[in-house]
């Protein structure tokens, strides 16, 4: 069933739009209504028993733009604007990660308990979550929460498993 990444798609698009208009809050929840999205993809997958290259990668490139873009995007409008081309290097790292993370998942065989590296749909809820509740505006606590998110999306750590992914 295709249409879940699909709408996970549009919604990462629309938070693009939102952030573009300043319209920051509603783009940081439409990141979070595309998580639950992802979360009731990957439940039906399993409960259905239904595995198709085409949704395996079309999530994948949804994942791409709904958690790595559009939080990039998100970041560097809200804090790291002012740091020009520093501030697009950073939020540009985040994105980076999480394709390399997404690239390395498709070609690794998995783990039934644990997945090695920080996927990136638990990044983007993280930096969601600190983007409505945390000190967003402190340029440098924001830069050490990307760029640690960052790391830990490409590092060997192994993290549980949390919706079968």
């Amino acid at each position: 069933m295709i249409i879940i990444p699909l709408g996970n798609l549009v919604l990462g698009l629309y938070s693009i739009l939102f952030v573009l208009k300043g319209e920051i809050e509603y783009a940081v929840l439409l990141l979070l209504v595309g998580l639950l999205l992802d979360s009731l993809d990957s439940y039906t997958a399993r409960k259905l028993d239904r595995k198709s290259d085409l949704k395996k990668e079309l999530d994948s490139l949804a994942d791409i733009i709904s958690f790595g873009v559009a939080p990039a995007m998100i970041m560097y409008v809200a804090v790291f604007h002012e740091l020009h081309t520093i501030g697009v290097l950073i939020a540009s790292i985040f994105p980076i990660c999480g394709a390399l993370r997404l690239a390395y998942f498709r070609t690794q065989s998995s783990s039934k308990k644990y997945v090695i590296g920080l996927p990136i749909g638990l990044a983007n809820g993280i930096l969601a979550t600190f983007i409505l509740f945390g000190p967003v505006f402190n340029k440098g606590v924001s830069m050490m929460v990307i760029l640690a998110l960052s790391y830990f999306m490409i590092s060997k750590i192994k993290f549980f498993r949390v919706n079968g992914r």
